[in-house]
């Protein structure tokens, strides 16, 4: 194990700066009634997206599992709650996207796989090929036989943390379909609930690494789709946050009416609901790789093994998502460098990742990086200063169609 650099611990109160710097905490029996506004789930986004940065380093550094000669301490908390962090950006998606139907007219009508759903894709991709780019040409990854085939098909990920973009799209596309189709809004939601019960169900009957041995063959790095129990154990937040957006005002008004309860009641679980989301009693994704497990166990008990797993993560992301809205309720949060980030949210989650495995002791788990760098502050430093500019360049470059269309828009 290196030795402790004791400055990394400064990151959690530069965090709680950048989250509280600038907020406005509302007066007794006053309540922020921006709570779920756009640019309050835009600035706690940005917030998440920013803690995801450190869940990854985290994963470099501070993870139980990697090799101790790399390990030093200091970012721990931020390694197992990877899965809560994006619970922050399901749970918006699902409250923002059942909002825009009726605040937006005819909104499912109007092109709505092309304006939602293909620029999330096609963002994705282009990060995808960045990473890939960066493999051949920069780390001389060796691309025979059917390896180039599968980077460029996307069936092997170059960004390792490009899962995200892969799986939304379809919950978007279960929304549209239900909501689009299905004139009862209720049953519509209980579509969607079904849907991502079937694609949590899935996931949990598949064994580590199980579909990327079949789609790529056993190939040297296994990272394909639907990998691991973070491609899955989150989504529960999407039909929850249209759920939220679907009956808002009595469930605000029933909050405001208990709001000491609750606060109380979360503050109080957080914690405990915390070391459970660990322990989960004994319960384990890993259900098919450890050898103190029943070599006879069939698919389906190792798919309840996992699916019991994974309730006790819903749990904890749920809580966390229930306490951030409390805290909205009476806490305005924002400041320019939260709006900034807020704006570049998609891209900054996608693009960062590429310095920390550039500079990290492997990467991608498998290369050589372009340059270790032994000192965990530094490291961190590095990654937050070339992966800003790089997200803001993207986003840029993302939306420069959609910026030309406004203007001819404007000059008719």
């Amino acid at each position: 194990m290196n030795k402790v650099n004791y400055g990394i611990y400064l990151v959690y109160p530069i965090l709680l700066a950048v989250l509280f710097v600038g907020c406005k905490v509302a007066k007794k029996k006053e309540w922020n009634e921006e709570a779920l506004s756009l640019n309050q789930m835009k600035a706690w986004q940005g917030f998440a997206a920013l803690m995801i940065m450190f869940h990854h380093i985290g994963q470099k550094w501070s993870a139980s599992w990697i090799d101790k000669k790399y390990y030093v301490p200091g970012l721990e908390f931020f390694v197992p709650i990877g899965y809560v962090l994006v619970s922050f950006f399901i749970f918006s998606s699902g409250y923002g996207l059942y909002k825009s139907v009726h605040t937006k007219k005819d909104y499912l009508k109007n092109n709505f796989i092309l304006r939602r759903i293909v620029p999330v894709i096609v963002t994705g991709y282009v990060v995808h090929v960045i990473f890939l780019l960066v493999r051949i040409f920069v780390l001389h990854e060796d691309m025979g036989g059917n390896k180039l085939l599968y980077y460029i098909s996307g069936a092997q990920l170059g960004n390792p943390n490009g899962w995200y973009v892969i799986i939304m799209p379809f919950f978007y596309l279960f929304f549209y379909l239900a909501f689009r189709f299905i004139k009862n809004e209720k049953i519509a939601l209980v579509v969607v609930v079904l849907c991502t019960l079937a694609y949590q169900l899935f996931g949990a009957s598949l064994d580590h690494n199980e579909l990327c041995n079949l789609v790529l063959h056993n190939d040297l790095d296994n990272n394909g789709w639907v990998r691991g129990e973070w491609w899955y154990n989150s989504v529960a937040l999407f039909p929850i946050g249209i759920l939220f957006a679907m009956y808002e005002e009595k469930i605000v008004a029933h909050l405001k009416k208990y709001y000491i309860v609750y606060v109380i009641l979360t503050a109080v679980l957080l914690l405990p609901v915390y070391f459970i989301s660990q322990a989960k009693f004994g319960h384990t994704y890993y259900c098919d790789a450890n050898p103190w497990w029943d070599n006879g166990m069939t698919r389906f008990d190792r798919m309840v093994e996992r699916f019991i797993s994974m309730c006790f993560e819903d749990l904890l992301a749920i809580l966390a998502v229930f306490g951030a809205v409390l805290g909205n309720l009476k806490i305005r949060i924002g400041n320019p460098f939260l709006k900034l980030m807020g704006k570049i949210t998609l891209e900054f989650y996608l693009i960062h990742g590429l310095y920390v495995e550039l500079f990290c002791y492997q990467f991608g788990g498998q290369l050589p990086p372009l340059k270790y760098i032994q000192n965990n502050v530094l490291h961190t430093v590095i990654v937050f200063a070339l992966g800003l500019p790089s997200a803001l360049l993207l986003h840029k470059v993302m939306h420069l169609k959609k910026k030309e269309k406004k203007n001819d828009e404007q000059t008719k």
